[in-house]
Protein backbone atom coordinates (compact mmCIF):
# COMPACT_ATOMS: atom_id res chain seq x y z
CA UNK A 1 0.00 0.00 0.00
CA UNK A 2 2.50 2.53 0.74
CA UNK A 3 4.63 1.40 -2.64
CA UNK A 4 1.28 2.36 -4.24
CA UNK A 5 1.04 6.01 -2.49
CA UNK A 6 4.33 6.93 -3.28
CA UNK A 7 3.55 6.31 -6.62
CA UNK A 8 0.57 7.87 -7.37
CA UNK A 9 2.02 10.55 -5.66
CA UNK A 10 4.69 10.93 -8.08
CA UNK A 11 2.48 10.79 -10.60
CA UNK A 12 -0.26 13.81 -9.26
CA UNK A 13 3.17 15.73 -8.55
CA UNK A 14 4.60 15.21 -12.41
CA UNK A 15 1.14 16.24 -13.24
CA UNK A 16 0.89 19.25 -11.16
CA UNK A 17 4.30 20.08 -12.84
CA UNK A 18 3.36 19.82 -16.70
CA UNK A 19 0.28 21.86 -15.55
CA UNK A 20 2.27 24.68 -13.76
CA UNK A 21 4.86 24.28 -17.03
CA UNK A 22 2.15 24.52 -19.47
CA UNK A 23 0.38 27.73 -17.28
CA UNK A 24 3.86 29.17 -17.60
CA UNK A 25 4.45 28.91 -21.08
CA UNK A 26 0.84 29.93 -21.38
CA UNK A 27 1.54 33.18 -19.12
CA UNK A 28 4.84 33.84 -21.71
CA UNK A 29 2.73 33.80 -24.57
CA UNK A 30 0.58 36.04 -23.50
CA UNK A 31 3.05 38.37 -21.98
CA UNK A 32 4.84 38.41 -25.63
CA UNK A 33 1.68 39.13 -27.35
CA UNK A 34 0.83 41.75 -24.97
CA UNK A 35 4.68 43.09 -25.33
CA UNK A 36 4.05 43.22 -28.67
CA UNK A 37 0.36 44.83 -28.60
CA UNK A 38 1.70 47.07 -26.13
CA UNK A 39 5.00 48.20 -28.83
CA UNK A 40 2.60 48.51 -31.57
CA UNK A 41 0.12 50.12 -29.79
CA UNK A 42 2.89 52.96 -28.41
CA UNK A 43 3.91 53.42 -32.28
CA UNK A 44 0.33 54.03 -33.17
CA UNK A 45 -0.27 56.17 -30.31
CA UNK A 46 3.02 58.02 -31.66
CA UNK A 47 1.10 58.29 -35.47
CA UNK A 48 -1.87 59.34 -34.23
CA UNK A 49 -0.04 62.33 -31.90
CA UNK A 50 1.51 62.99 -35.28
CA UNK A 51 -2.09 62.53 -36.92
CA UNK A 52 -3.83 64.88 -34.84
CA UNK A 53 -0.78 68.10 -35.65
CA UNK A 54 -1.19 66.93 -38.95
CA UNK A 55 -4.89 67.03 -38.88
CA UNK A 56 -4.28 70.89 -37.27
CA UNK A 57 -2.12 72.10 -40.03
CA UNK A 58 -4.40 70.01 -42.97
CA UNK A 59 -7.55 71.97 -41.29
CA UNK A 60 -6.00 75.51 -41.91
CA UNK A 61 -4.57 74.61 -44.67
CA UNK A 62 -8.08 73.42 -45.85
CA UNK A 63 -9.23 76.87 -44.45
CA UNK A 64 -7.26 78.84 -46.01
CA UNK A 65 -7.77 76.47 -49.42
CA UNK A 66 -11.38 77.13 -49.13
CA UNK A 67 -10.91 81.24 -48.64
CA UNK A 68 -8.72 81.26 -51.56
CA UNK A 69 -11.20 79.33 -53.68
CA UNK A 70 -13.92 81.86 -52.94
CA UNK A 71 -11.84 84.52 -53.62
CA UNK A 72 -10.59 82.81 -57.12
CA UNK A 73 -14.26 82.40 -57.81
CA UNK A 74 -15.05 85.78 -56.80
CA UNK A 75 -12.64 87.03 -59.39
CA UNK A 76 -13.57 84.83 -62.16
CA UNK A 77 -17.00 86.12 -61.47
CA UNK A 78 -15.36 89.90 -62.10
CA UNK A 79 -13.52 88.62 -65.10
CA UNK A 80 -16.66 87.42 -66.62
CA UNK A 81 -18.68 91.06 -66.07
CA UNK A 82 -15.39 92.64 -67.48
CA UNK A 83 -15.05 90.28 -70.15
CA UNK A 84 -18.91 91.01 -71.15
CA UNK A 85 -18.62 94.84 -71.19
CA UNK A 86 -15.22 94.31 -72.77
CA UNK A 87 -17.26 92.25 -75.46
CA UNK A 88 -19.65 94.67 -75.41
CA UNK A 89 -17.57 97.74 -76.07
CA UNK A 90 -15.76 95.46 -79.21
CA UNK A 91 -18.92 95.43 -80.79
CA UNK A 92 -19.99 98.58 -80.25
CA UNK A 93 -16.78 99.64 -81.82
CA UNK A 94 -17.34 97.47 -85.07
CA UNK A 95 -20.53 98.71 -85.32
CA UNK A 96 -18.83 102.01 -85.44
CA UNK A 97 -16.07 101.05 -87.98
CA UNK A 98 -19.68 99.72 -90.37
CA UNK A 99 -20.65 103.16 -90.12
CA UNK A 100 -17.99 104.87 -90.81
CA UNK A 101 -17.73 102.79 -93.84
CA UNK A 102 -20.52 103.01 -95.04
CA UNK A 103 -20.29 107.09 -94.41
CA UNK A 104 -17.03 106.88 -96.47
CA UNK A 105 -18.51 104.85 -99.46
CA UNK A 106 -21.45 107.47 -99.76
CA UNK A 107 -19.65 110.71 -99.64
CA UNK A 108 -16.22 109.05 -102.11
CA UNK A 109 -19.84 108.75 -104.21
CA UNK A 110 -20.53 111.94 -103.98
CA UNK A 111 -17.02 113.26 -104.92
CA UNK A 112 -17.27 110.80 -107.72
CA UNK A 113 -20.12 112.22 -109.01
CA UNK A 114 -19.39 115.60 -108.60
CA UNK A 115 -16.38 115.20 -110.66
CA UNK A 116 -17.80 113.02 -113.18
CA UNK A 117 -20.12 115.56 -113.89
CA UNK A 118 -17.15 118.94 -113.70
CA UNK A 119 -17.34 119.10 -117.55
CA UNK A 120 -21.06 118.99 -118.59
CA UNK A 121 -22.27 120.84 -115.31
CA UNK A 122 -19.26 122.52 -114.23
CA UNK A 123 -20.18 122.77 -110.21
CA UNK A 124 -18.96 125.43 -107.57
CA UNK A 125 -15.69 124.98 -106.23
CA UNK A 126 -17.88 125.26 -102.99
CA UNK A 127 -19.79 122.36 -103.44
CA UNK A 128 -16.38 120.03 -104.50
CA UNK A 129 -14.41 121.43 -101.50
CA UNK A 130 -17.40 121.01 -98.97
CA UNK A 131 -17.62 117.36 -100.05
CA UNK A 132 -13.69 116.56 -99.76
CA UNK A 133 -13.74 117.95 -96.40
CA UNK A 134 -16.83 116.21 -95.66
CA UNK A 135 -14.80 112.89 -97.30
CA UNK A 136 -11.84 113.79 -95.55
CA UNK A 137 -13.38 113.92 -91.92
CA UNK A 138 -15.45 110.59 -92.34
CA UNK A 139 -12.05 108.80 -93.35
CA UNK A 140 -10.66 110.26 -90.17
CA UNK A 141 -13.68 109.02 -87.93
CA UNK A 142 -13.31 105.60 -89.77
CA UNK A 143 -9.52 105.52 -88.75
CA UNK A 144 -10.41 106.44 -85.08
CA UNK A 145 -13.24 104.16 -85.17
CA UNK A 146 -10.52 101.13 -86.19
CA UNK A 147 -8.14 102.23 -83.60
CA UNK A 148 -11.15 101.93 -80.79
CA UNK A 149 -12.38 98.86 -82.51
CA UNK A 150 -8.66 97.39 -82.06
CA UNK A 151 -7.86 98.72 -78.42
CA UNK A 152 -11.62 97.02 -77.33
CA UNK A 153 -10.07 93.64 -79.17
CA UNK A 154 -7.08 93.44 -77.20
CA UNK A 155 -8.61 94.97 -73.79
CA UNK A 156 -11.32 92.06 -74.37
CA UNK A 157 -8.09 89.43 -75.37
CA UNK A 158 -6.74 90.48 -72.01
CA UNK A 159 -9.62 89.77 -69.63
CA UNK A 160 -10.13 86.46 -71.56
CA UNK A 161 -6.51 85.69 -70.57
CA UNK A 162 -6.78 86.59 -66.65
CA UNK A 163 -10.28 85.02 -66.65
CA UNK A 164 -8.30 82.03 -68.07
CA UNK A 165 -5.74 82.01 -65.35
CA UNK A 166 -8.26 82.64 -62.74
CA UNK A 167 -10.09 79.89 -63.68
CA UNK A 168 -6.99 77.38 -63.78
CA UNK A 169 -5.77 78.93 -60.33
CA UNK A 170 -9.58 77.69 -59.11
CA UNK A 171 -8.92 74.27 -60.67
CA UNK A 172 -5.58 73.51 -58.65
CA UNK A 173 -7.26 75.15 -55.43
CA UNK A 174 -10.12 72.21 -55.36
CA UNK A 175 -7.45 69.48 -56.39
CA UNK A 176 -5.35 70.44 -53.45
CA UNK A 177 -8.50 70.83 -51.87
CA UNK A 178 -9.19 67.13 -52.47
CA UNK A 179 -5.46 65.81 -52.21
CA UNK A 180 -5.95 67.02 -48.65
CA UNK A 181 -9.53 65.13 -47.97
CA UNK A 182 -7.83 61.96 -49.02
CA UNK A 183 -4.83 63.16 -46.42
CA UNK A 184 -7.56 63.40 -43.53
CA UNK A 185 -9.02 59.69 -44.20
CA UNK A 186 -5.70 58.41 -44.20
CA UNK A 187 -5.26 59.94 -40.85
CA UNK A 188 -8.49 59.11 -39.40
CA UNK A 189 -7.69 55.12 -40.36
CA UNK A 190 -4.87 55.28 -38.55
CA UNK A 191 -6.31 56.77 -35.95
CA UNK A 192 -8.96 54.01 -35.85
CA UNK A 193 -6.54 51.22 -36.29
CA UNK A 194 -4.46 52.64 -32.94
CA UNK A 195 -7.71 52.45 -31.39
CA UNK A 196 -8.37 48.60 -32.34
CA UNK A 197 -5.09 47.55 -31.02
CA UNK A 198 -5.08 49.54 -27.83
CA UNK A 199 -8.44 47.39 -27.02
CA UNK A 200 -6.92 44.49 -28.28
CA UNK A 201 -4.15 45.26 -25.75
CA UNK A 202 -6.34 45.72 -22.72
CA UNK A 203 -8.08 42.31 -24.07
CA UNK A 204 -4.81 40.58 -23.63
CA UNK A 205 -4.20 42.25 -20.11
CA UNK A 206 -7.31 40.71 -18.91
CA UNK A 207 -6.70 37.45 -20.00
CA UNK A 208 -3.25 37.68 -18.39
CA UNK A 209 -4.91 39.00 -14.97
CA UNK A 210 -7.57 35.87 -15.24
CA UNK A 211 -4.68 33.43 -15.50
CA UNK A 212 -3.02 34.93 -12.68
Amino acid sequence: GLHEHRAAAAVERRWAAEEAEAKQRELADIRASLEGALEAAAHLRSTAAGARAGLHEHRAALRGAEQREKAAAKAVEAARRQLDRATAERNRAEAAVDEADAHVLQLADRVSRIEDTEEQAQPSTAARDAAAASLGQVKAMETEARLQLRTAEERAGAVRGRAEGLRRQARQEEAARKQHEVARARRAAARQLAQTVLEQARRVGARIDDAL
